[in-house]
Protein backbone atom coordinates (compact mmCIF):
# COMPACT_ATOMS: atom_id res chain seq x y z
CA UNK A 1 0.00 0.00 0.00
CA UNK A 2 1.07 3.61 -0.40
CA UNK A 3 0.20 6.83 1.32
CA UNK A 4 -0.22 10.28 -0.25
CA UNK A 5 1.03 13.39 1.53
CA UNK A 6 -0.58 16.78 1.10
CA UNK A 7 -3.56 15.27 -0.64
CA UNK A 8 -4.80 18.63 -1.86
CA UNK A 9 -5.82 18.54 -5.47
CA UNK A 10 -3.62 20.90 -7.45
CA UNK A 11 -5.41 20.13 -10.69
CA UNK A 12 -7.12 22.72 -12.78
CA UNK A 13 -10.62 24.19 -12.78
CA UNK A 14 -12.19 24.28 -16.22
CA UNK A 15 -14.86 26.95 -16.59
CA UNK A 16 -17.06 26.74 -19.65
CA UNK A 17 -16.91 30.48 -20.09
CA UNK A 18 -13.15 30.36 -20.69
CA UNK A 19 -13.78 28.47 -23.90
CA UNK A 20 -15.54 31.51 -25.32
CA UNK A 21 -13.60 34.39 -23.78
CA UNK A 22 -10.42 33.80 -25.78
CA UNK A 23 -10.32 35.59 -29.10
CA UNK A 24 -10.38 33.14 -31.99
CA UNK A 25 -7.33 33.21 -34.22
CA UNK A 26 -8.34 33.74 -37.83
CA UNK A 27 -7.42 31.09 -40.36
CA UNK A 28 -5.55 33.56 -42.63
CA UNK A 29 -3.03 34.92 -40.11
CA UNK A 30 0.60 34.96 -41.20
CA UNK A 31 1.88 32.69 -38.44
CA UNK A 32 1.13 29.24 -37.12
CA UNK A 33 1.44 29.02 -33.33
CA UNK A 34 2.72 25.73 -31.88
CA UNK A 35 2.78 25.34 -28.09
CA UNK A 36 5.53 23.04 -26.84
CA UNK A 37 7.06 22.07 -23.52
CA UNK A 38 10.66 22.55 -22.52
CA UNK A 39 12.23 19.10 -22.29
CA UNK A 40 11.75 16.10 -24.60
CA UNK A 41 9.27 18.03 -26.76
CA UNK A 42 11.84 20.73 -27.53
CA UNK A 43 14.31 17.97 -28.39
CA UNK A 44 11.79 16.54 -30.85
CA UNK A 45 11.20 19.95 -32.48
CA UNK A 46 14.77 21.30 -32.47
CA UNK A 47 15.50 20.61 -36.16
CA UNK A 48 12.23 22.31 -37.12
CA UNK A 49 13.07 25.24 -34.82
CA UNK A 50 16.46 25.58 -36.52
CA UNK A 51 15.08 25.28 -40.07
CA UNK A 52 12.44 27.98 -39.54
CA UNK A 53 10.17 26.54 -42.22
CA UNK A 54 7.29 28.36 -43.86
CA UNK A 55 4.05 26.74 -44.96
CA UNK A 56 1.96 28.46 -47.62
CA UNK A 57 3.51 31.78 -46.65
CA UNK A 58 2.95 31.26 -42.91
CA UNK A 59 5.83 31.37 -40.41
CA UNK A 60 5.98 28.97 -37.50
CA UNK A 61 5.88 30.60 -34.07
CA UNK A 62 7.00 28.26 -31.30
CA UNK A 63 5.58 29.06 -27.87
CA UNK A 64 7.82 27.24 -25.38
CA UNK A 65 6.59 26.77 -21.81
CA UNK A 66 8.00 24.98 -18.78
CA UNK A 67 4.82 23.35 -17.46
CA UNK A 68 1.83 21.60 -19.09
CA UNK A 69 -0.61 23.89 -17.27
CA UNK A 70 0.81 26.83 -19.24
CA UNK A 71 0.08 25.07 -22.53
CA UNK A 72 -3.35 24.18 -21.21
CA UNK A 73 -4.08 27.85 -20.46
CA UNK A 74 -3.23 28.83 -24.04
CA UNK A 75 -5.46 26.07 -25.41
CA UNK A 76 -8.31 27.27 -23.22
CA UNK A 77 -7.91 30.75 -24.70
CA UNK A 78 -7.94 29.27 -28.22
CA UNK A 79 -4.50 30.82 -28.71
CA UNK A 80 -2.67 27.88 -30.32
CA UNK A 81 -3.00 26.11 -33.66
CA UNK A 82 -0.96 23.07 -32.58
CA UNK A 83 0.35 21.90 -29.22
CA UNK A 84 2.17 19.04 -27.52
CA UNK A 85 1.06 18.17 -24.00
CA UNK A 86 0.66 15.05 -21.86
CA UNK A 87 -1.83 12.69 -23.48
CA UNK A 88 -3.78 12.41 -20.22
CA UNK A 89 -4.22 16.18 -20.05
CA UNK A 90 -5.18 16.32 -23.72
CA UNK A 91 -7.90 13.69 -23.23
CA UNK A 92 -9.19 15.48 -20.13
CA UNK A 93 -9.49 18.77 -22.03
CA UNK A 94 -11.10 17.05 -25.03
CA UNK A 95 -13.65 15.33 -22.80
CA UNK A 96 -14.49 18.74 -21.32
CA UNK A 97 -15.29 20.21 -24.72
CA UNK A 98 -12.12 21.68 -26.24
CA UNK A 99 -12.16 21.42 -30.02
CA UNK A 100 -9.00 19.71 -31.15
CA UNK A 101 -7.78 16.35 -32.44
CA UNK A 102 -4.76 14.20 -31.59
CA UNK A 103 -2.53 13.92 -34.66
CA UNK A 104 0.36 11.88 -33.25
CA UNK A 105 2.38 10.67 -30.29
CA UNK A 106 5.91 12.09 -30.69
CA UNK A 107 7.44 11.35 -27.26
CA UNK A 108 7.00 8.03 -25.47
CA UNK A 109 8.22 7.02 -22.00
CA UNK A 110 10.75 9.51 -20.57
CA UNK A 111 10.06 9.34 -16.81
CA UNK A 112 12.66 8.10 -14.33
CA UNK A 113 12.89 7.66 -10.56
CA UNK A 114 16.05 9.46 -9.45
CA UNK A 115 17.75 9.44 -6.07
CA UNK A 116 20.72 11.12 -4.39
CA UNK A 117 20.89 8.56 -1.55
CA UNK A 118 24.27 6.88 -1.18
CA UNK A 119 22.95 3.55 0.08
CA UNK A 120 23.37 0.56 -2.20
CA UNK A 121 19.80 -0.72 -2.04
CA UNK A 122 18.07 2.16 -3.82
CA UNK A 123 15.91 -0.14 -5.94
CA UNK A 124 13.61 -0.85 -2.99
CA UNK A 125 11.48 2.26 -2.48
CA UNK A 126 9.44 0.85 0.40
CA UNK A 127 9.27 3.33 3.31
CA UNK A 128 10.57 6.12 1.06
CA UNK A 129 9.05 9.49 0.21
CA UNK A 130 8.84 10.02 -3.56
CA UNK A 131 8.31 13.57 -4.80
CA UNK A 132 6.15 14.13 -7.86
CA UNK A 133 4.93 17.24 -9.62
CA UNK A 134 1.25 17.11 -10.54
CA UNK A 135 -1.23 15.07 -8.51
CA UNK A 136 -3.30 12.90 -10.84
CA UNK A 137 -0.88 13.51 -13.71
CA UNK A 138 1.14 11.06 -15.78
CA UNK A 139 4.05 10.67 -13.36
CA UNK A 140 1.75 10.28 -10.36
CA UNK A 141 -0.46 7.56 -11.87
CA UNK A 142 2.45 5.59 -13.32
CA UNK A 143 4.26 5.76 -9.99
CA UNK A 144 1.15 4.35 -8.28
CA UNK A 145 1.12 1.55 -10.86
CA UNK A 146 4.85 0.92 -10.29
CA UNK A 147 4.31 0.67 -6.53
CA UNK A 148 1.44 -1.77 -7.03
CA UNK A 149 3.31 -3.89 -9.58
CA UNK A 150 6.31 -4.40 -7.30
CA UNK A 151 4.39 -4.53 -4.01
CA UNK A 152 6.37 -1.75 -2.36
CA UNK A 153 4.97 -0.79 1.04
CA UNK A 154 4.48 2.46 2.93
CA UNK A 155 5.61 4.68 0.05
CA UNK A 156 4.82 8.35 0.59
CA UNK A 157 3.91 10.29 -2.56
CA UNK A 158 4.54 13.99 -1.97
CA UNK A 159 3.15 16.71 -4.26
CA UNK A 160 4.45 19.73 -2.38
CA UNK A 161 6.62 21.16 -5.18
CA UNK A 162 4.93 23.51 -7.61
CA UNK A 163 6.92 22.79 -10.77
CA UNK A 164 9.26 20.23 -12.29
CA UNK A 165 12.08 22.78 -12.09
CA UNK A 166 11.53 23.22 -8.33
CA UNK A 167 11.49 19.46 -7.93
CA UNK A 168 14.76 19.03 -9.83
CA UNK A 169 16.45 21.81 -7.85
CA UNK A 170 15.35 20.23 -4.57
CA UNK A 171 16.87 16.90 -5.61
CA UNK A 172 20.05 18.62 -6.75
CA UNK A 173 20.43 20.42 -3.40
CA UNK A 174 19.54 17.25 -1.41
CA UNK A 175 16.43 18.78 0.13
CA UNK A 176 14.66 15.63 -1.07
CA UNK A 177 16.06 12.18 -1.87
CA UNK A 178 13.71 10.58 -4.42
CA UNK A 179 11.84 12.22 -7.30
CA UNK A 180 10.24 11.49 -10.66
CA UNK A 181 12.17 13.40 -13.33
CA UNK A 182 11.83 13.38 -17.12
CA UNK A 183 14.60 13.39 -19.70
CA UNK A 184 16.54 15.40 -20.69
CA UNK A 185 16.36 17.05 -17.25
CA UNK A 186 17.35 13.73 -15.67
CA UNK A 187 20.62 13.67 -17.63
CA UNK A 188 21.34 17.29 -16.72
CA UNK A 189 20.97 16.42 -13.03
CA UNK A 190 23.22 13.38 -13.43
CA UNK A 191 25.87 15.59 -15.02
CA UNK A 192 25.74 18.16 -12.22
CA UNK A 193 25.79 15.85 -9.19
CA UNK A 194 27.64 12.53 -9.17
CA UNK A 195 25.53 11.31 -6.23
CA UNK A 196 22.33 11.43 -8.32
CA UNK A 197 21.52 8.23 -10.17
CA UNK A 198 18.62 6.48 -11.85
CA UNK A 199 16.67 4.00 -9.73
CA UNK A 200 14.29 2.83 -12.43
CA UNK A 201 12.38 3.92 -15.47
CA UNK A 202 8.62 4.25 -15.08
CA UNK A 203 7.08 2.07 -17.73
CA UNK A 204 3.92 0.38 -18.96
CA UNK A 205 4.29 -3.38 -18.81
CA UNK A 206 0.99 -4.16 -20.53
CA UNK A 207 2.24 -4.76 -24.04
CA UNK A 208 -0.31 -5.76 -26.64
CA UNK A 209 0.11 -7.85 -29.78
CA UNK A 210 3.81 -8.56 -29.12
CA UNK A 211 6.67 -7.65 -26.83
CA UNK A 212 7.89 -4.93 -29.18
CA UNK A 213 4.66 -2.92 -28.97
CA UNK A 214 4.97 0.07 -26.64
CA UNK A 215 1.82 1.52 -25.08
CA UNK A 216 3.52 4.40 -23.25
CA UNK A 217 1.67 7.04 -25.29
CA UNK A 218 3.00 9.79 -23.04
CA UNK A 219 2.43 12.85 -25.22
CA UNK A 220 -0.16 14.06 -27.70
CA UNK A 221 0.49 16.34 -30.67
CA UNK A 222 -2.87 18.04 -31.11
CA UNK A 223 -4.40 20.29 -33.77
CA UNK A 224 -7.04 22.96 -33.21
CA UNK A 225 -10.22 22.04 -35.13
CA UNK A 226 -10.54 25.58 -36.39
CA UNK A 227 -7.09 25.38 -37.97
CA UNK A 228 -7.13 22.01 -39.72
CA UNK A 229 -10.63 22.48 -41.11
CA UNK A 230 -9.42 25.60 -42.99
CA UNK A 231 -5.82 24.49 -43.66
CA UNK A 232 -5.75 20.78 -44.49
CA UNK A 233 -2.72 20.96 -46.80
CA UNK A 234 -0.75 23.06 -44.33
CA UNK A 235 -1.71 20.72 -41.50
CA UNK A 236 -0.44 17.73 -43.46
CA UNK A 237 2.82 19.52 -44.33
CA UNK A 238 3.44 20.53 -40.70
CA UNK A 239 2.85 16.98 -39.48
CA UNK A 240 5.29 15.65 -42.07
CA UNK A 241 7.92 18.25 -41.15
CA UNK A 242 7.53 17.46 -37.47
CA UNK A 243 7.92 13.72 -38.17
CA UNK A 244 11.18 14.53 -39.98
CA UNK A 245 12.38 16.56 -36.99
CA UNK A 246 11.66 13.63 -34.66
CA UNK A 247 13.62 11.30 -36.96
CA UNK A 248 16.53 13.76 -36.97
CA UNK A 249 16.73 13.64 -33.17
CA UNK A 250 16.90 9.85 -33.26
CA UNK A 251 19.33 9.58 -36.17
CA UNK A 252 21.69 12.41 -35.22
CA UNK A 253 21.76 12.74 -31.41
CA UNK A 254 25.03 14.72 -31.29
CA UNK A 255 23.84 17.19 -33.93
CA UNK A 256 20.61 17.47 -31.94
CA UNK A 257 22.60 18.34 -28.81
CA UNK A 258 24.58 20.95 -30.77
CA UNK A 259 21.35 22.64 -31.83
CA UNK A 260 19.89 22.51 -28.31
CA UNK A 261 23.04 24.21 -27.02
CA UNK A 262 23.08 26.74 -29.87
CA UNK A 263 19.54 27.87 -29.16
CA UNK A 264 20.07 27.96 -25.39
CA UNK A 265 17.78 25.12 -24.33
CA UNK A 266 20.52 23.21 -22.47
CA UNK A 267 23.85 24.05 -20.89
CA UNK A 268 26.90 23.10 -22.99
CA UNK A 269 28.16 19.64 -22.02
CA UNK A 270 25.09 18.71 -19.98
CA UNK A 271 23.77 16.08 -22.43
CA UNK A 272 25.18 13.04 -24.19
CA UNK A 273 23.83 11.05 -27.15
CA UNK A 274 22.47 8.50 -24.67
CA UNK A 275 20.42 11.32 -23.08
CA UNK A 276 18.73 11.95 -26.41
CA UNK A 277 18.03 8.25 -26.87
CA UNK A 278 16.41 8.12 -23.41
CA UNK A 279 13.99 10.85 -24.56
CA UNK A 280 12.32 8.05 -26.56
CA UNK A 281 11.26 10.22 -29.49
CA UNK A 282 9.27 8.37 -32.14
CA UNK A 283 6.61 10.09 -34.24
CA UNK A 284 3.59 7.82 -34.78
CA UNK A 285 0.36 9.06 -36.33
CA UNK A 286 -2.49 8.70 -33.86
CA UNK A 287 -4.64 6.84 -36.39
CA UNK A 288 -2.06 4.03 -36.35
CA UNK A 289 -1.81 3.61 -32.58
CA UNK A 290 -5.45 3.72 -31.48
CA UNK A 291 -5.21 0.35 -29.69
CA UNK A 292 -2.02 1.34 -27.87
CA UNK A 293 -3.64 4.65 -26.88
CA UNK A 294 -6.70 2.83 -25.53
CA UNK A 295 -4.58 0.46 -23.42
CA UNK A 296 -2.57 3.38 -22.05
CA UNK A 297 -5.66 5.40 -21.11
CA UNK A 298 -7.18 2.39 -19.37
CA UNK A 299 -4.39 2.63 -16.78
CA UNK A 300 -5.45 6.15 -15.89
CA UNK A 301 -9.13 5.27 -15.92
CA UNK A 302 -8.31 2.51 -13.41
CA UNK A 303 -6.19 4.55 -11.00
CA UNK A 304 -7.71 8.03 -11.35
CA UNK A 305 -10.73 8.37 -13.70
CA UNK A 306 -10.84 12.14 -13.14
CA UNK A 307 -7.43 12.47 -14.79
CA UNK A 308 -9.01 11.79 -18.20
CA UNK A 309 -12.37 13.40 -17.53
CA UNK A 310 -14.08 10.26 -16.14
CA UNK A 311 -14.45 8.62 -19.54
CA UNK A 312 -12.53 7.33 -22.51
CA UNK A 313 -12.42 9.70 -25.51
CA UNK A 314 -14.64 9.01 -28.50
CA UNK A 315 -13.31 8.12 -31.94
CA UNK A 316 -13.33 11.76 -33.07
CA UNK A 317 -10.39 12.44 -30.76
CA UNK A 318 -8.11 10.88 -33.40
CA UNK A 319 -7.24 13.10 -36.35
CA UNK A 320 -7.81 11.25 -39.63
CA UNK A 321 -5.63 12.81 -42.29
CA UNK A 322 -7.11 12.91 -45.78
CA UNK A 323 -4.91 11.28 -48.40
Amino acid sequence: MFKCKNYILKGFILLVSILFLGACRSADENSVRIGILNGPTVVSFIKMIADKPQFNGKNIEFVVKDEPQQIQALLLKNDLDFAVLPTVMAVNLYNKGLKFRMAACPVWGTLYILTNEKTQDTLNISNKDIYVFGQGGTADILLQKYIEDYSFENVGIDYSYNSNQDLAQALLSSKIHYAIISEPMASMLLSRNSNIRIVSKLHCEEYIFNKETDIFVQTAFVINDRFWKHNENTTKAICEKYAESCSFANDYPQRTINLLEKYGYVRPGSLSPSSIKRCNIKYFGAFGIEKELTEYLKLFYKFEPKSIGNKMPDSKFIYQQNS
